[in-house]
């Protein structure tokens, strides 16, 4: 009788044990979703770089006039802005041109998001349109693509879209459309 308690007690505690990785594995899952204003988070984000772009001479231009509440999880609409933020900023810091541009803007009941930079970015190739003559999921990258793809699930978990397109002559643009 008493192994049988301990073995239940032992699985009582494996279970526990379980439930807890379980829940620190997937906590940003389990965050609500929330009407909350993804412009006011693009703000606060390049509110933190701001000493960055002064210490290193970026131009950063951002025309956020359409503030919206939409339904979204604010910690992962944070990540993706500061994924793409940070990529922009350390794509153009050793250029001569230290451009960086981000437009906000409503098309129907969606908000559009572009972020887009002077410099290049090997892992976009990987996230063209689908309708795109170059796209393809096998484009070549100099980085391991993972910040890019977190940014395109985390549009997709939104029911938006992200795409981005690269290359040396034009430079660099990130798209989100969130609805």
């Amino acid at each position: 009788v008493l192994q049988g308690i301990l073995h239940e007690a032992n699985r009582g505690q494996q279970i526990i044990t379980d439930l807890e990785t379980y829940l620190d594995n997937h906590s940003r899952e389990l965050e609500r979703f929330q009407k909350d204003d993804p412009v006011r988070i693009l703000k606060e984000i390049l509110d933190q770089y701001t000493e960055t772009c002064k210490e290193q001479e970026i131009n950063c231009r951002a025309n956020l006039t359409h503030p919206n509440s939409l339904w979204i999880r604010p910690t992962d609409i944070g990540r993706l802005f500061t994924e793409l933020l940070g990529r922009s900023f350390t794509a153009v810091k050793k250029l001569e041109n230290r451009d960086v541009q981000i437009h906000v803007s409503k098309s129907g009941e969606a908000v559009e998001f572009v972020i887009a930079h002077s410099g290049t970015d090997n892992g976009c190739n990987r996230f063209l349109p689908k309708d795109s003559e170059h796209w393809s999921r096998e484009g070549k990258s100099a980085g391991n693509g993972i910040g890019l793809s977190l940014c395109e699930r985390i549009s997709k978990e939104h029911g938006g879209s992200f795409h981005c397109r690269s290359d040396a002559a034009a430079g660099t643009r990130y798209h989100l459309t969130l609805p």
